[in-house]
């Protein structure tokens, strides 16, 4: 079994692989096809609110 994966959609949430924003990734906001450019600091802020949702469901959250 890999470590990462989903194998159902209906189970229980154990492991979640997450990527931090960055701010090299929001200066380049057209290569990446979005509309305007984002704000990093709300985009991190945001990013850290849900690893906290998904921690305190009980997922293992892994940050890369």
């Amino acid at each position: 079994m890999s470590a990462y994966g989903c194998r159902s959609m209906w189970g229980t949430l154990e492991r979640v692989l997450v990527r931090r924003p960055l701010a090299e990734d929001a200066a380049r906001w057209r290569e990446h096809g979005w509309h305007a450019p984002p704000d990093v600091s709300a985009a991190q802020a945001e990013h850290e609110a849900l690893c906290l949702l998904l921690e305190e469901a009980g997922a293992d959250v892994v940050v890369s």
